[in-house]
């Protein structure tokens, strides 16, 4: 029986009921319906709920189910709330490292609405219907859109925003009427990195196979991609209603679509919980008929709803963030993790964060417990997820479960950070996953301050001891680089030199020597001394590696590499990272001729280059943590005046095939961690047809392709040499070879 069957019965019945009583002198209460209607939809991209007529706060009849959510947040006096605050303007951290936000602020209106405080917990968006079936929240509320898929999961409240897109294009475009997304597929189109409507024309479009992949250009900056629309090298742009607005007066542009995308945001509430729904929704249409709602959307999100009849229309099932809500795992138990205590540098709530100098090294650690069903194994890791900036993650590696941790249970987590350079408040967020990379639970955090005056980090010493000489020229490095330790030990039985945790008894070394170290993350040395008396002596060395954020160019490619004066090349790239700005150039090294700045992080171009000769195009990708750049050269060659044919008739030689050309093979990152993956890349020119991949001698793919890329996984620390082999038609050959370092995850301290 559906929801309005269910609902006509129940009239029925209390229709019946009323005749009954009514002929024994007696008056039948009237009943509340329970049932909820779907959200409307208006068809503005800001409108909000419609004022209704508040009802006094129902009571429980005699029968009727409880609903015990409710009853605990009125024994407490407490509306417990969790949001995950990175995603702006909905909810995040402000200056003041508080959770602010449109949510936020229209929450606490309603906990004032209903007489409860309310208290919001920051906690990992994957991992919010986990905490809502633990019952360690009693709402959510994220930007979370209402589907169909989550209705079955939970229950909303009525629909409090609804957010539209918009379609810009030049103002000079003639384009046809876009009344649905599958128009786009024939545009280049251009959306800000890491949004939903990224994710969303990547699921409609691109994996659907309905258009190109490099017609989805990917931007840093809106305004960027803005620009390259005025320049002609898009041919459209998707973003919000409201910033879309202001590029429109601004000029230059005008809007093409709008409605393609639009998100029925709700409060998500446990099932059952109808006492809570019913609360929530009249004190939701007392703050709309008072203007609360209204004043919180200028305040936070810049636009102003106009309410108008709603229409019949169905409310789309998008979801409006780049990750789903997951639901418990197939053996039923649920992951949940809850923050008991700073270990070491407690920030009061940032409110005073410990002080730490420019490059300085230092150890985090928090206790945290398991607050779900499952038990934790060591497959389960402590990751850093963001910061208030992209320098917020301090180095810092993800840090393993070192034993199983059952429900109910804690575990401490220690990582190595080490200060950034620039002066200022950092605070980087970390969450627990699952060995499926799925966050969950309470997000915990590393907070500092670094001053303005920097003073030199001192290296550390040694306690003195007999004999004993152990020191490093400099203990704190970049990735990549390389720190120098020597020992100096006399009148001993035996000296070992090796890094923490490996076996010593194969690490023998003389009593006088040094060592070159290159550590690809934070590694301590051991330097054992076994005395003359069999005593045994162990000094320790840590090198600390400052993870380097630069953007990493994961793919890069010009096509061809060689051409005829007057053709065009083709410029593909994907950059990933923190990245501010990127710029691709023609001619001159590590610079010459802007051709685009500003270009999007995951993009593509055509491009004539002139002259003759060898012609370099170079892209630039900078971020944060410094600068990556590639080059790849075009050989722009004149084509030979072709002599007339004889008279005599000749038989025409067979041609030769042409040689094949590696033009791309990357395999990257080039350093891992055990059990992480690399993506291996690759594009061939000339007369290549076929290649055949190998790691170590063993083969990992034979005959593919021209052009392709795959994932490799890494188990066994050792390194690893990857050899592509490109053939042409008749066999003939050529090779590359990239090395790629496999490492023991270090275990926390």
């Amino acid at each position: 029986m559906n929801r309005a069957k269910l609902t006509l019965f129940v009239l029925v019945m209390a229709a019946l009921a009323a005749l009954l009583l009514g002929a024994c002198g007696q008056t039948a209460p009237t009943p509340t319906p329970t049932v909820r209607p779907a959200p409307p939809r208006p068809p503005t991209a800001t409108a909000a709920v419609a004022p209704t007529q508040v009802q006094p706060q129902p009571t429980v009849t005699t029968g009727a189910p409880a609903d015990p959510t409710w009853q605990r947040i009125q024994r407490t006096g407490k509306l417990i709330v969790g949001t995950s605050a990175d995603y702006p303007p909905f909810e995040y951290l402000n200056d003041k490292f508080q959770i602010d936000g449109f949510d936020p602020a229209l929450i606490r209106a309603l906990g004032k609405q209903l007489g409860v405080q309310v208290e919001i917990k920051n906690l990992a968006f994957d991992g919010l219907y986990n905490v809502l079936q633990l019952g360690q929240v009693d709402v959510i509320i994220a930007a979370v859109s209402i589907t169909p898929e989550r209705e079955k999961l939970f229950d909303f409240s009525n629909t409090y925003y609804v957010s539209e897109d918009a379609v810009l294009a030049s103002d000079q475009a003639q384009l046809n009427a876009l009344t649905a997304v599958e128009q786009l597929a024939a545009y280049r189109i251009g959306v800000q990195d890491a949004t939903v409507y990224e994710t969303f024309l990547q699921d409609k479009l691109v994996d659907t196979g309905k258009m190109p992949p490099q017609n989805l250009l990917s931007f840093t900056d809106i305004a960027q991609a803005i620009n390259g629309l005025k320049q002609g090298r898009l041919d459209v742009v998707m973003l919000d209603a409201g910033p879309a607005q202001t590029f429109i007066n601004e000029g230059g542009v005008k809007k093409a679509a709008g409605g393609l995308f639009p998100q029925y945001y709700g409060i998500a509430l446990p099932l059952g919980a109808d006492t809570l729904r019913t609360n929530i929704n009249k004190a939701l249409a007392l703050l709309q008929a008072d203007g609360t709602v209204v004043n919180l959307q200028m305040q936070y999100l810049g636009s102003k709803p106009t309410p108008q009849a709603p229409t019949a229309t169905p409310r789309p099932t998008n979801t409006p963030r780049p990750v789903v809500i997951v639901t418990p795992t197939p053996a039923g138990c649920v992951d949940g993790m809850a923050y008991v205590a700073d270990l070491s540098y407690d920030d009061k709530n940032m409110t005073d964060p410990a002080v730490m100098q420019p490059g300085q090294p230092f150890k985090k650690g928090w206790r945290v417990k398991n607050t779900g069903t499952c038990p934790w194994s060591t497959a389960y890791k402590l990751v850093y997820a963001y910061g208030n900036t992209p320098a917020a993650s301090m180095g810092g590696q993800p840090a393993a479960v070192i034993q199983e941790v059952p429900p109910g249970g804690t575990a401490d987590f220690y990582v190595n950070l080490i200060a950034p350079i620039q002066p200022g408040v950092y605070q980087g967020f970390w969450q627990m996953v699952t060995s499926k990379n799925i966050s969950f639970g309470e997000n915990i955090y590393a907070g500092i301050r670094v001053p303005a005056a920097a003073t030199a980090t001192p290296v550390p010493t040694q306690t003195p001891a007999t004999g004993i000489g152990f020191t490093v020229d400099r203990s704190t490095i970049k990735a990549g680089e390389c720190a120098t330790l020597s020992w100096n030990v006399q009148n001993v039985r035996a000296v070992y030199f090796y890094p923490d945790g490996a076996d010593w008894q194969k690490y023998g070394v003389a009593g006088q020597a040094n060592s070159v170290q290159c550590p690809g993350q934070t590694t301590t040395f051991d330097l054992r001394v076994i005395r003359l008396d069999n005593s045994t002596d162990v000094r320790q060395i840590t090198i600390y590696v400052a993870q380097s954020s630069a953007p990493v160019i994961a793919f890069y490619a010009v096509n061809p590499s060689q051409i005829a004066p007057g053709q065009p090349v083709t410029l593909q790239w994907d950059i990933q990272g923190a990245v501010t700005k990127v710029s691709i150039a023609r001619g001159g090294q590590y610079g010459g001729a802007i051709i685009w700045d500003g270009a999007p992080t995951r993009g593509n171009m055509t491009d004539y280059p002139p002259g003759t000769g060898a012609m370099p195009y170079v892209i630039e990708a900078t971020g944060p943590g410094g600068v990556a750049r590639q080059q790849r050269d075009v050989n722009i060659v004149v084509q030979p005046t072709v002599r007339p044919p004889t008279a005599t008739p000749q038989i025409p030689p067979t041609p030769v095939p042409a040689p094949p050309i590696i033009e791309v093979f990357a395999v990257q990152p080039e350093r891992i961690e055990s059990g992480q993956c690399v993506t291996i890349r690759w594009t061939l020119g000339g007369g290549g047809q076929y290649i055949r991949l190998t790691r170590n001698g063993a083969a990992v793919l034979d005959r593919g392709g021209p052009n392709g890329q795959l994932q490799d996984c890494l188990a066994e620390p050792v390194t690893f040499v990857y050899r592509l082999e490109a053939f042409n038609q008749v066999g003939m050959s050529t090779a590359q070879e990239r090395t790629v370092t496999v490492q023991t995850p270090p275990l926390p301290k």
